[in-house]
């Protein structure tokens, strides 16, 4: 679309108002489309968060006494989480105990 220099004034002010809402309507629905983003993520970021607080509470003990079958058992829970991928336990000297990984749909000891 050329634009016209010998439009009338009303014409013009109609196409700089029309120009002006078209602007305006694409600058909130890009302010929306990122505060949208950002807010899934928060909120992606704080469950999983949660969620590492419950397994890492609930498996202290089993960690410390050597029980297996309790850390297959909690990192068995995480497999009805549909957003994880992977997840890890390890001991206090930093060797891996237990994973669980969603592709394999399983536990790795």
């Amino acid at each position: 679309m050329a634009l016209d220099f010998s439009a009338t004034i009303r014409n013009k002010l109609i196409m700089t108002v029309i120009l002006t809402a078209i602007l305006s309507v694409g600058l909130v629905s890009l302010g929306l489309i990122v505060n949208e983003y950002y807010s899934t993520k928060t909120i992606a970021e704080k469950q999983l968060v949660s969620i590492a607080d419950i397994i890492a509470t609930n498996s202290t003990n089993a960690l410390a006494f050597n029980d297996k079958a309790t850390i297959r058992d909690l990192l068995n829970s995480l497999s009805k989480q549909p957003g994880l991928v992977r997840g890890e336990l390890y001991d206090s000297k930093d060797r891996q105990v237990v994973a669980f990984n969603s592709e394999n749909a399983g536990i790795e000891t």
